[in-house]
């Protein structure tokens, strides 16, 4: 059996990581989860400009997304730390993280007195984590516990034929030994969704893909505006890419051949094992 070595995770996973966190569920507590990081060596604050006035679908992704940071195996503990006036449930959001056995606690800034305090209050936390943090050792973990997020940055001519044929090709290698490869950038794929279609894939999947790329494109024309003013950028046809077509046949190449076994939304967590296409 493949092995790597990594940090087994309660929920069946194991991380290359093994960070203590601070996860601010709103843009006021910013400051506070970025004090705390700088007083405690090894501490990464998780920021973000959401998580008040919002409502609906809106809210409930900043919420889904957030909670996938505090649950990423590459995470050993998560402090929350709260305002206390946010849209953001942030007592619900925190228990949903502590029901990945991770340790996970809640700082609400208004109930703590105000933000120095809080700020002490969080130190106090993730200064025990982070000595028990750095205590932990690596072990021996199935390569089937991994999942490869795959994501294209700077694409120019080259991207399709050189790294992005490398990452599919790991993306079959980590797929064969039961990992999980993830696929994201719904509108880079616009023009080569077709590849997706393969022989072994699952049809809702499939067509779930597509439904998404035709209501990116719908909203487009709903809009009145022309996509290609943003794909390919700039950047990209500076390094040789002409159409977005080009880049979605480079783009596609992160997945490698293997068959799509499931599609998801955004911060939506994979219930299947192979490769998986994230809206």
């Amino acid at each position: 059996m493949l092995t790597f070595q990594g940090y087994p995770r309660p929920t069946g996973r194991a991380g290359v990581r093994n960070h203590v966190i601070v996860l601010s569920t709103v843009s006021c507590a910013n400051a506070v989860a970025m004090n705390i990081e700088r007083a405690v060596r090894g501490v990464v604050a998780v920021t973000h400009e959401h998580g008040c006035s919002q409502v609906g679908a809106d809210l409930q992704q900043t919420i889904d997304t957030l909670v996938g940071v505090g649950c990423n195996p590459n995470v050993y503990a998560t402090l929350v730390v709260s305002l206390g006036c946010e849209a953001i449930p942030a007592r619900e959001l925190a228990d949903r993280i502590a029901a990945s056995g991770k340790p996970t606690e809640l700082i609400v800034i208004q109930d703590a007195g105000g933000s120095t305090r809080a700020t002490e209050l969080g130190k106090d936390v993730v200064r025990r984590w982070a000595r028990r943090a750095r205590r932990m050792e690596r072990v021996p973990c199935p390569i089937s516990d991994l999942m490869l997020a795959l994501q294209c940055g700077g694409s120019d001519g080259w991207s399709g034929l050189t790294a992005n044929p490398a990452l599919g090709r790991a993306s079959n290698m980590l797929v064969a030994a039961g990992g999980t490869a993830l696929l994201a950038e719904t509108p880079e794929l616009i023009g080569a969704e077709h590849l997706m279609n393969r022989p072994g894939s699952d049809p809702a999947a499939v067509q779930q893909l597509f439904a998404a790329i035709a209501a990116f494109e719908n909203e487009v024309r709903r809009l009145g505006v022309d996509p290609r003013g943003a794909q390919p950028t700039p950047g990209n046809m500076a390094g040789g890419l002409t159409t977005i077509e080009e880049k979605s046949l480079g783009a596609s190449m992160k997945g490698g051949s293997t068959p799509l076994q499931e599609f998801v939304r955004y911060a939506q967590p994979p219930s299947k094992r192979g490769l998986v296409m994230m809206d």
